[in-house]
């Protein structure tokens, strides 16, 4: 999301620095840093906040904003340390946002902890920016309606759908009329992948032809492939890995699962459904993510039999180009909220 709306900002007036977690390695780099330094942004690093080292936390980012004060807005989207940044910065002089992404979190100890953590956030941030009403309602609780909805948009051409790169993709890799399902996510608890392979492998009871693709990475990859080898469907699945060609794999693809235990409002559901994809998504992703019609949300309490059922009920449109229209006029489009961020950017710097 924010990428997405760096790239399309008049970068002669508004330019982006980004502050981090150090890299967990030497050799380790965030994925779009070659591009910001590219677009002239910045890349600084801060120590990964881990609730005990709040003095050096809070030194390396007061070092930061007085070595630049040209920084005269500074947009959290790190929310669970979001309190101490955002008040250092509030102290010195800079208009502070909060951006809530999530609507949901893990129930283990640590994940509570970082709710308690971003408690403050309400009170510390001038602006509250959410991108949907469940995240602000989460994130904000009855101070949600100060929130600022800013929608995940996508830039709509990249994922408009092309029956010729359809073709292609599916000719490199080996498919011909098999149904291909996709999942574009981290390996993370969040995204259900465990679920998701029970959901395929009741699929695969009706379509024997199906193929599984999973895009992205995370620390239970491994976890994840070692599960499909206990439901023997790892011949049906294919790990991807991170990759740049998301729209080639929508385009290829005839359906989309997405049973997350929960999410703020997924930016690649936006661009699945501007790819004209069918998307069978769970009842915990809010609903104002349907822009298109093209969205079937299905209780996580259902069977995997019954999430397959839905997804074999689901018909390919007729002309999978149509949706872009839809998608532009919910105020997806990247053009759009990138200038609708532009003007809050101008107007909070004049107001510091």
């Amino acid at each position: 999301m924010i990428m997405n709306n760096y790239r399309h900002l008049d970068r002669s007036v508004i330019q982006f620095d980004f502050v981090v977690n150090n890299p967990s390695s030497e050799h380790a780099r965030y994925a779009f840093e070659k591009e910001i330094i590219s677009l002239g942004g910045r890349v600084f690093y801060v120590p990964r906040f881990n609730g005990l080292n709040i003095l050096s936390y809070l030194r390396s980012w007061f070092s930061l904003l007085k070595s630049h004060p040209e920084w005269s807005v500074v947009h959290g989207h790190h929310t669970s340390p979001g309190a101490l940044y955002l008040g250092l910065a509030r102290s010195m002089g800079r208009h502070t946002v909060a951006h809530s992404h999530t609507g949901g979190f893990d129930k283990d100890l640590r994940s509570r902890l970082k709710v308690l953590a971003r408690f403050p956030l309400r009170y510390v941030a001038r602006s509250l920016f959410a991108c949907s009403i469940d995240a602000a309602k989460w994130m904000f609780g009855s101070h949600w309606r100060r929130a600022r909805l800013m929608k995940n948009a996508i830039d709509v051409n990249r994922f408009e759908f092309s029956p010729e790169q359809r073709e292609l993709f599916r000719h490199n890799l080996g498919f011909k009329e098999e149904l291909i399902v996709s999942n574009v996510a981290r390996f993370s608890k969040t995204k259900n992948h465990v679920f998701l392979l029970e959901v395929f492998h009741a699929l695969l009871q009706s379509r024997p032809d199906a193929i599984l693709l999973l895009v992205g990475d995370g620390l239970l990859r491994s976890e994840i492939e070692e599960r499909c080898r206990q439901l023997g469907i790892d011949e049906r699945v294919r790990f991807l890995g991170v990759r740049d060609d998301v729209p080639d794999i929508l385009h290829a693809s005839d359906l989309f699962l997405f049973p997350s235990l929960y999410e703020g409002l997924p930016c690649v559901l936006v661009e699945a459904q501007a790819s004209g994809l069918p998307c069978v998504v769970s009842d915990r992703v809010t609903r104002e993510v349907d822009a298109t019609g093209l969205v079937s949300f299905v209780s996580l309490e259902e069977s995997p039999e019954a999430w397959a059922e839905v997804m074999l009920s689901m018909s390919p449109i007729s002309d999978r180009h149509i949706v872009k229209g839809h998608i532009i006029s919910k105020g997806y489009d990247v053009r759009g909220a990138s200038r609708e961020l532009a003007d809050f950017y101008l107007n909070a710097s004049g107001a510091c």
